[in-house]
């Protein structure tokens, strides 16, 4: 059984929230059980005894910050997925080091809640897409989602892939990132390309990985990097979910 924990001062709102994580898990066939908390101290109480997949976490609760409840959740546990709920941009980044898979905006839509489940790895709902690779003249076709990072070194890039294996090729990192064509694919260096799917943590100089691995940050254009992960984290889904069920 996945365990959803949704935290939000909101009686309605966490409602609302609840009726669309069961209703997205219903129509993807996954069996999950939602626990639900309208105060951060309680929810923090509750996850120090019990596991979860997934933490859906209001940013502005009353007695405690959403953001807060996610850095003392990070202190014991740091591969549950937590997902932050906002009614505004304004506060985000004060969440943005602690992990987050997503940013949900308020008034929360079936599209958001699909998109967090998507990415936090409960369900899968995606269009698979590829990209070809050159290897030792042989063509290999490559699912996009199973890339985590590319680097380059001693001439070549190597496609990282999240088994573990990697894949060595002559293509040059800037005509990958061409035939990546952008998200969820983000330059952080010179000789890194990132999935930003796989991102775990943001550190001053460098992304951490799901992996374990890390990325860096180049220097100059920092800030814009990381912008551009934000703008990731809360970007919704676009045009995979057409049901309205």
């Amino acid at each position: 059984m996945n365990k959803i924990v949704i935290c939000d001062d909101e009686t309605e709102d966490l409602q609302t929230i609840k009726d669309l994580v069961v209703s997205c898990c219903q129509r993807n066939g996954l069996d999950a059980e939602t626990v639900l908390f309208t105060r951060g101290d309680e929810c923090l109480q509750y996850l120090r005894k019990n596991s979860a997949r997934l933490v859906l976490l209001d940013i502005y609760l009353q007695d405690i910050s959403g953001c807060e409840v996610a850095r003392i959740l990070r202190g014991f546990d740091g591969k549950c997925a937590i997902a932050f709920v906002t009614s505004s941009r304004e506060y985000a980044l004060d969440g943005f080091e602690v992990g987050a898979c997503h940013y949900l905006v308020k008034p929360v839509t079936k599209e958001q809640v699909e998109q967090t489940l998507t990415r936090c790895g409960l369900i899968e709902h995606r269009e698979k897409k590829y990209l070809m690779l050159n290897n030792n003249h042989v063509g290999i076709k490559v699912d996009l989602g199973l890339i985590v990072y590319i680097e380059v070194y001693d001439k070549q890039s190597i496609i990282h892939l999240c088994d573990g294996r990697t894949i060595k090729t002559y293509q040059t990192l800037s005509e990958l990132a061409k035939d990546l064509d952008g998200d969820p694919f983000l330059k952080t260096h010179r000789s890194y390309l990132v999935n930003m799917g796989y991102i775990h943590l943001v550190q001053t100089a460098e992304f951490v990985l799901n992996t374990g691995e890390k990325v860096p940050i180049r220097q100059a254009g920092r800030k814009e990097i990381k912008e551009k992960y934000m703008e990731y984290l809360f970007s919704s889904v676009r045009g995979s979910s057409n049901d309205d069920g």
